[in-house]
């Protein structure tokens, strides 16, 4: 059993984890610096050392709120991403666990749209957050997509 606390100097927040068939560790999340929140992950050895620390620039905050693993490995990135005149949306990616970005899909709405949940089932990833609709509020919203990040009809 380990434990391993990892900072830079900036506010680090892990909020999503999965782990890969070699006994390692990938933590998703934020790392705020200058008021900026950029989505994040590290990738820890099964002895708790930092093998990768792979930040997702953007001129926008982003926010990644969940990880899952494909049957070939690849991970899977869900979140949600908001820019300076408050507008949100959701984006959902496809990489590899050193951080190269094979897609990525936006994820938007009438109103904001906040992904927090994904999962990989059925040769397909399936995922779960909420939308802001009209006077009503937020309501629940599931999608169910193909690898390729397309809507299953």
């Amino acid at each position: 059993i380990w434990e391993t606390i990892h900072g830079i100097g900036a506010t680090e927040v892990g909020v999503s984890l999965v782990e890969q068939s070699d006994g390692s560790i990938l933590v998703g999340g934020y790392r705020n610096s200058s008021g900026l929140s950029q989505g994040y992950f590290l990738k820890f050895d099964s002895s708790g050392r930092v093998v990768n620390d792979i930040v997702m620039s953007s001129t926008d905050n982003r926010i990644i709120t969940g990880l899952t693993l494909s049957d070939d490995g690849s991970v899977y990135v869900a979140g949600e991403t908001s820019n300076s005149s408050g507008s949100t949306s959701g984006f959902i990616l496809n990489t590899t666990d050193n951080g190269s970005v094979n897609w990525e899909k936006t994820v938007t709405s009438t109103g904001s749209v906040s992904l927090t949940a994904i999962i990989y089932a059925d040769h397909g990833i399936v995922t779960a957050g909420y939308t802001e609709t009209s006077s009503n509020g937020d309501d629940f919203l599931i999608q169910a997509l193909n690898t390729s990040g397309e809507l299953v009809e």
